[in-house]
Order: structure tokens, then C-alpha cells, then sequence
């Protein structure tokens, strides 16, 4: 795999070691995107999951629509799963 030798140092690390931990530790899934003419990685993105702290004092509707897309069925909800995208 080729990578672009303009390409940020810190992000240039993250897909040489990172990338290939989170992996393994199963914690994050990263996908690459190659220029098909020379094989060079053009950019990525890696998604994994975590919680988001949810703040009391919410409005009914918001709770309720928390509770429709993280399928909690609590009343009261103190975190919500989410997924967070990084990308290049």
C-alpha cells in the first residue's frame, strides 16, 4: 500500500499503527480509499462505537426520540449509544 508522501504525519501514524490495534482489540473498524490508478490511499474514515452522557432536563419529545433510536426503554436515561466517525 502506497500512501501519499504529502500525508500528515499523525495521520500517516494512525493507519500504520492505530488503525491496525483498534482492529485487533476490536474497538474500531477503519476503511481506506485508493486512487485506482496508482493504488495510493486517498483518505479513510474509521468508526467506532461509544456512550454519550445524556443531561437531565431533556424535553419528553427528545427523550422519547433518544429512546426510539438507542433502544433503551428506560424513563430515566443517563447514556446512549452512538457511533463516532473520524475521517480523512
Amino acid at each position: 500500500m502506497a500512501i501519499k508522501k504529502n500525508l500528515n504525519p499523525n495521520v500517516e501514524r494512525f493507519l500504520k499503527t492505530n488503525a491496525i490495534q483498534f482492529v485487533k482489540m476490536k474497538t474500531a473498524i477503519t476503511y481506506l480509499i485508493f486512487d485506482s490508478n496508482d493504488n495510493a490511499v486517498l483518505g479513510f474514515f474509521s468508526l467506532t462505537h461509544k456512550s454519550v452522557d445524556i443531561p437531565s432536563g431533556l424535553s419528553k419529545k427528545i427523550v422519547d426520540k433518544i429512546k426510539r433510536f438507542s433502544g433503551l426503554n428506560s424513563v430515566y436515561i443517563k447514556k446512549a449509544p452512538c457511533v463516532l466517525n473520524r475521517g480523512f
